[in-house]
């Protein structure tokens, strides 16, 4: 447990790490693209990217049952099993990647007629070519590499190559920028990016996995519950991969600059929390094959879920508060479009914060296995969202799209916590459904509170030193509220953190 906890601690604390280097270098990106090259031509790539994405439906959610089927091999020590895993990895990745190139390429050139892009139809397509073949280069290359550190409980060096790897292109993609070169030169950098992290990746495993030689015998049935998590990948997709997409046919690639703004926001938030949430995965996955570890389960799954709701509180309602002020400073300079929309703030509040709440759940059924349980309503909420969002489109414009997610989001959390306590942990449903519920409506009150306050932030600084406060008033109202709503949780979180830390402090002295 030692291990596994040490294992979970620093994959957060890298993934955290690396997630505000990431969110720094987008906005600073970002911000200058716009102003170099209009919003018209960054909204333009956000949705050839999320158009791109929808095609990693293909990958039917592969990556997560081979993690899962790598978890017994590793912890026995079988490294010939392990190696005829991850050569039918390997080989399903080469598929996978050359069908996603052939679907976007043919239904890309009719995709790009229905839109007016700033660019020539040419020029276009080039971009759409380059995110095609970043997607499809990291899917064949780089994810054979992420399947055995994730499943060694190693997910930490993953991530550090992959900062490391955005870093190096970074510089490049600004300096291109800065001197104003082709939008296509600059976007072509993404390529660049997959291509570094495989050279770091394949060295790291070359020297700290002698054994691994990704050569064995192709064996489907070695990955077990490929087909149930497939509906999994299609939610998912269809949350993540079609918001813009919707945007650039229905309105224009101006509104989804600014629905990318936000998202950009928020989504570093999410990827922030998902560090959090998604740290201790593979500690889940290889504390299920034995029988202590299950006797522990549900004690440490109680600890997981309420520091969740926790931080997420915290964290999404400060971001709710803060973002208005934010975008203003952020799009000073910027004349061709408006960009303040306070509605935004509390919309994509609700959403992520469902999404976040939903992780703990979704993560205890995939790392136990129970992909099955997870298949109705990941597949309703793809329906919803779509219903949803397109229904309201023409009246609610971008709205109709955020709150189309999040009632999406809300089957499947609904569904995700009765699968868990009904079939996995025993009891304290009530009490985690109050929680959640008490939470999310005290965020929105704070939130929407906050649009009547004159916030006279002139430059960063100011909004630095209004974050602050702002993030001492929430914290303090978030741990206040959940003392008095759950008192035995909180101390339970108290107790287990402080355990940790005497626990590091007592091994750094005995050093």
């Amino acid at each position: 447990m030692g291990k596994k906890t040490k294992a979970s601690f620093y994959t957060m604390i890298v993934s955290i790490l690396n997630s505000i280097m990431i969110v720094l270098f987008n906005l600073i990106y970002n911000n200058y693209l716009i102003q170099m090259y209009g919003s018209n031509i960054n909204g333009l790539i956000s949705t050839l990217t999320q158009f791109v994405s929808l095609f990693s439906i293909i990958e039917g959610g592969f990556t997560t049952a081979a993690v899962v089927a790598t978890y017994d091999p590793i912890v026995k020590g079988e490294s010939q099993r392990l190696n005829d895993i991850l050569y039918t990895t390997k080989k399903t990745y080469m598929r996978i990647g050359g069908a996603i190139t052939a679907c976007v390429l043919i239904l890309g050139s009719v995709y790009i007629l229905f839109v007016e892009s700033p660019l020539s139809y040419v020029h276009t397509y080039s971009l759409l070519l380059i995110s095609v073949l970043t997607m499809a280069s990291s899917l064949c290359f780089l994810s054979k590499y992420s399947v055995l550190l994730m499943g060694s409980n190693r997910e930490y060096i993953q991530v550090i190559l992959s900062f490391v790897a955005r870093t190096i292109t970074w510089i490049i993609s600004m300096g291109l920028i800065l001197k104003n070169a082709p939008i296509v030169l600059v976007y072509a950098i993404n390529l660049l990016t997959v291509i570094v992290n495989c050279i770091l990746a394949g060295s790291y495993e070359k020297k700290n996995y002698p054994d691994v030689t990704y050569c064995g015998t192709y064996d489907k049935s070695l990955i077990q519950g490929t087909g149930d998590v497939l509906l999994q990948k299609i939610a998912n997709t269809i949350f993540t991969s079609t918001d813009l997409v919707l945007i650039s046919v229905f309105i224009n690639f101006a509104m989804a600059s600014v629905y990318n703004l936000y998202y950009q926001v928020f989504r570093a938030l999410l990827t922030f929390l998902t560090a959090v949430v998604q740290a201790p995965f593979n500690s889940f996955g290889q504390l299920v094959q034995t029988d202590e570890g299950k006797g522990k389960l549900q004690e440490y799954f109680e600890i997981y879920e309420h520091l969740v709701l926790m931080l997420s509180s915290i964290a999404l309602t400060i971001a709710g508060i803060m973002i208005i002020p934010f975008v203003t400073i952020y799009t000073l300079h910027i004349k061709d479009c408006n960009y303040i929309y306070p509605s935004l703030a509390i919309l994509f509040f609700s959403q992520i914060f469902m999404q976040i709440v939903n992780r703990p759940f979704g993560t205890l059924l995939n790392a136990t296995g129970n992909f099955k349980m997870q298949n109705k309503q990941c597949l309703a909420a793809a329906i919803v969202n779509i219903v949803v969002s397109i229904s309201f489109i023409k009246v609610w414009g971008i709205h109709s799209i955020i709150f189309g997610s999040f009632v999406a989001t809300l089957v499947i959390v609904a569904a995700n916590i009765v699968q868990v306590y009904k079939y996995i942990l025993h009891g304290g449903m009530p009490r985690c459904v109050k929680n959640i519920v008490i939470n999310y409506c005290v965020g929105c009150v704070l939130i929407l509170f906050s649009f009547q306050m004159n916030w006279a932030t002139q430059n960063y600084f100011q909004w630095i030193w209004q974050a602050i406060l702002t993030s001492c008033v929430i914290g303090t109202v978030f741990i206040i509220l959940n003392l008095i709503v759950d008192r035995k949780a909180c101390f339970r979180v108290a107790r287990y953190l402080i355990g940790i830390i005497q626990k590091k402090t007592n091994t750094t002295r005995s050093k």
